[in-house]
């Protein structure tokens, strides 16, 4: 199932990069998604780096069909690993969510380009629920929360960013 999602920073892609490689704000994402327990690591890479954020999530939400599959938590990894600037100040990173246990997870680019005093910041990926005969309806009943969590991430990164 493909997930794209788009949204603007008021900031330049400097700003924007900053924060993203700040600890504070990567920890402050992971609250922001009611996330149980989190720890972020944040890996310098010659002038990029690689995010790496563990979260804890409760399942009391979830389809009561899905739940008896995964428990009361699921322990999530996102790993977003930056490249350096392109000439435009430009940045891509591979992106990759995975649900530690289950053959269900995400990957894509996440991409943020400056323009002047804004950077608009895009997310595009496939999740992938490898499950023969349900794995669609998994998909479907997983994309509101990976979808929920990207748009936390930009009312937070707002936030962080005082706007």
């Amino acid at each position: 199932m493909k997930i794209e999602e788009m949204w603007v920073y008021p900031a330049s892609g400097d700003a924007v990069y900053a924060m993203i490689v700040d600890p504070l704000f990567q920890e402050s994402k992971c609250a922001a998604t009611n996330a149980v327990d989190y720890s972020v690591g944040i890996e310098p890479e010659k002038g990029a780096h690689t995010v790496i954020s563990r979260r804890t999530m409760s399942t009391a939400s979830f389809p009561s069909q899905f739940k008896s599959m995964v428990g009361h938590t699921l322990d999530i990894v996102e790993t977003q690993a930056w490249a350096t600037p392109s000439s435009d100040g430009g940045r891509v990173a591979d992106l990759t969510v995975e649900i530690k246990g289950l053959p269900v997870g995400l990957t894509g680019t996440l991409t943020a380009a400056p323009s002047g005093n804004q950077t608009q910041m895009t997310v595009a990926g496939d999740l992938k629920a490898r499950v023969p005969f349900i794995g669609a309806k998994i998909e479907q009943a997983a994309a509101p929360a990976i979808i929920a969590a990207i748009r936390s991430e930009a009312s937070t990164g707002r936030k962080y960013l005082g706007n």
